[in-house]
């Protein structure tokens, strides 16, 4: 963008991640006041298009195209959109007066030329630019690749070349049948030899990005395919593989959409259905992605990958047996498939068999494969010292380095508990500090998280609302805080009851608010009754659903805190427990743990953990001030020095009568799906207090910070 205030760059940032994460209204309205600040931004007018195009709304999206075509003529990316939309509008006339008015724009001719073969076309395949060459010729290679005989390809095609050099098609036959034949290197000198021929043919950029994405070159394989979507928009095959590479990359919401329209236009392509899958399993969308593939890793000749996916989307689903089954059937046709024992590992962990877990992630280690989660998380439920069996392949993976995205972090994190059980407290956070700025490379830390969510809570919260009429919905136990702060604790003690449902991290009330809260920030207003309304029943329903027997449900979901105050007016008869722990701790913990990608991202910076904590306190103080009556404070400190007397007040505040079994909560069988799946299997023990003073001078930017702010005062 030109020269711009600080606040259209915070409000223009804003509006891109919440357009690319899929909150259309969000991003419309903040775009909308952008534009009342200052008018005459084309990146505005032209996201505003793109937003419509979203929409599947071409005439709409006309207006802010034009505009930004004014604005700035000399930007190709405004005239292809603008194209696009009057071709999906059917506006034909609209069409040719663009290309008129092209001819005398300041494009250059090989962009003027672009917008023709777009018009042609109707922009949804690219045409192949023979020159000299004899065009059966040319399809004799295309046949011979395509029939499987790839070295003849590859000569048929070389032959062609070397009489017509200048011809990007044959280039692009060339790189794919050399590609078929394993010779890489040659592949890509061939497609990048096609793209530097003709940037307009749109296969090559295709070809080449997938080639770049088998060889994990996700970066690098980005451009080519955004590219490629840019000549040839209505492709499926454009779509499907522009989403693998942002599901790689992290960027599932921009993903789904592509994916979603692959899916749709590619039925019977099992990769497209499984792209689409894996992109809603990256969004915790479970059940989604269970519908998308069930029928296709169903079928008798599904691949070990497919069926490992569908074991993964069930063990997520808790439907444990059946997960069982598909990581089975996916060893019995791939012996040692590294997936499948990883698959079966997860299961013994999450149901607290931990010495199974360690047998499966072992024979998946001999097989070659190294889990990182699972490196960790087998680090967190033992002493790892010299003589362990698997130290040393946990070690030799990371010393040689790994491109699986986040698997040095988890491998770095997972080493670091082992220098720390040997008594090197110095190299394990240096380990630690590894793997969080590896982390912190992929999701660099942004905004203060914390202080968003109080924010947010606090501009669209009105304490006069009076509570929504009672459901038969099961009454809700929320159960909050800073991660690590012990509410995982908390919620196995409170569902050891036998009145009580174990729910885990639902996000019933953040996740029902969020949306709502964010336009009604962007317009500066409160949420209104119908908003409250429709929020309840949207609480009220997912609880049913996922728990249609139960008459009294837990949801523990750290932050949720933030929205304390509206959980009396949305869920009647709800309870809210916060759980607090010493910030040096609670900070170290934090640190010391890997949280799902892209989440928690202030985690991997120890000033901007500070930050974030000093937040956490300060919207505390707003709900004790403005809905003291709203919830409960738990010390986790309190409750490890008396656990009875804590799990007791637990469970009188929560309205239910006491029962032993609450306190021997690490007898409960249910699963656990948390960082803390193997603390919570052990008696009550008070080693975590006090930890982080063998990191003392290492953690003294957060100390520092944390006592400037005031957050030490009760601990000291």
């Amino acid at each position: 963008m030109a020269q711009v205030s600080p606040e259209i760059k915070t409000l223009f940032q804003q509006a891109q991640r919440a357009q690319s994460s899929g909150q259309l209204d969000v991003a419309q309205a903040l775009f909308a006041k952008i534009l009342r600040l200052n008018e005459r931004l084309p990146e505005v007018h032209f996201h505003l298009g793109r937003l419509e195009m979203q929409r599947r709304a071409p005439k709409k999206a006309l207006k802010h195209l034009r505009r930004a075509q004014e604005l700035k003529p000399t930007e190709p990316i405004v005239w292809r959109l603008l194209l696009d939309a009057l071709i999906a509008a059917g506006d034909s006339r609209g069409v040719d007066k663009l290309l008129k008015s092209a001819e005398t724009a300041p494009l250059t001719p090989q962009v003027f030329r672009e917008l023709e073969m777009k018009a042609r076309t109707g922009n949804r395949s690219g045409e192949a630019n023979l020159g000299s060459a004899d065009p059966a010729a040319f399809q004799e290679a295309v046949r011979l690749f395509q029939s499987g005989q790839a070295a003849e390809a590859a000569e048929a095609a070389e032959a062609l070349h070397r009489r017509h050099p200048g011809v990007a098609p044959i280039l692009a036959v060339l790189g794919a049948s050399r590609a078929a034949l394993a010779q890489l290197d040659e592949a890509e000198t061939a497609y990048r030899e096609a793209i530097r021929i003709d940037d307009s043919y749109a296969e090559a950029h295709l070809q080449l990005g997938q080639l770049l994405q088998s060889r994990r070159r996700f970066e690098e394989a980005t451009p080519l395919l955004e590219r490629a979507r840019e000549l040839m928009a209505d492709s499926p095959l454009v779509a499907k593989f522009l989403g693998m590479n942002y599901t790689d990359r992290d960027h599932a919401n921009s993903a789904l959409p592509l994916l979603e329209k692959a899916h749709a236009e590619l039925p019977d392509d099992p990769e497209a259905a499984f792209a689409l899958s894996r992109c809603l399993f990256a969004l915790r969308r479970f059940e989604d992605a269970r519908a998308t593939f069930a029928s296709w890793a169903e079928r008798p000749s599904a691949p070990p990958p497919h069926l490992a996916l569908m074991g993964n989307i069930l063990n997520e689903l808790e439907q444990t047996d059946s997960a069982r089954a598909f990581y089975e059937r996916a060893l019995a046709a791939r012996p040692n498939f590294g997936p499948g024992l990883s698959g079966l590992a997860w299961i013994a962990h999450h149901s607290g068999d931990f010495d199974l877990s360690a047998k499966y992630f072992a024979q998946a280690c001999e097989s070659g494969t190294i889990d990182g989660r699972l490196a960790r998380n087998y680090s967190a439920g033992r002493m790892l010292l010299e003589d362990d069996p698997i130290l040393p392949q946990i070690r030799a993976a990371y010393e040689e380095g790994t491109e699986v995205p986040g698997t040095r972090a988890d491998l770095a994190f997972a080493l670091a508990k082992a220098a720390e059980d040997q008594g090197r407290p110095a190299d394990a956070f240096e380990l630690l500090r590894i793997g969080n700025d590896t982390l912190a490379e992929r999701f660099p830390p942004r905004d203060r998280l914390v202080q968003g969510l109080n924010e947010r809570a606090r501009l669209t919260w009105r304490p006069e609302t009076a509570p929504v009429e009672a459901t038969d919905a099961p009454r809700l136990i929320f159960i909050s805080g800073m991660p690590r702060s012990g509410t995982t604790l908390v919620e196995q003690i409170v569902s050891s009851h036998s009145t009580v449902t174990p729910g885990g991290e639902i996000g019933l009330l953040n996740g029902a608010l969020s949306d709502r809260q964010r336009l009604a920030v962007v317009e500066e207003r409160g949420l209104t009754a119908s908003e409250l309304r429709a929020t309840a029943g949207e609480i009220a329903q997912r609880a049913r659903t996922l728990a249609p027997e139960a008459s009294v449900l837990t949801d523990k979901a750290v932050l949720a805190n933030a929205d304390l105050g509206f959980a009396p007016q949305l869920c009647p008869g709800s309870r809210f427990i916060v759980v607090r722990r010493d910030p040096r701790d609670n900070c170290l913990s934090i640190y010391k743990n890997r949280f799902a990608d892209g989440t928690h991202r202030y985690t991997t910076d120890l000033k901007e953990l500070a930050h974030n904590y000093l937040a956490f306190l300060k919207g505390m103080e707003f709900w004790r001030e403005a809905a003291p009556e709203a919830f409960l404070e738990v010390r986790y400190e309190d409750l490890i020095g008396d656990p009875e007397a804590g799990a007791r007040a637990l469970i009188d505040y929560c309205g239910l009568e006491w029962e032993e079994a609450c306190l021997r909560f690490y007898e409960n069988a249910r699963t656990v799906r948390t960082l803390s799946a193997y603390q919570v299997r052990q008696p009550i023990y008070s080693s975590s207090v006090g930890a982080w003073r063998k990191f003392e001078a290492e953690l003294k930017p957060l100390i520092d910070i944390l006592r400037d702010g005031g957050a030490l005062e009760e601990w000291d």
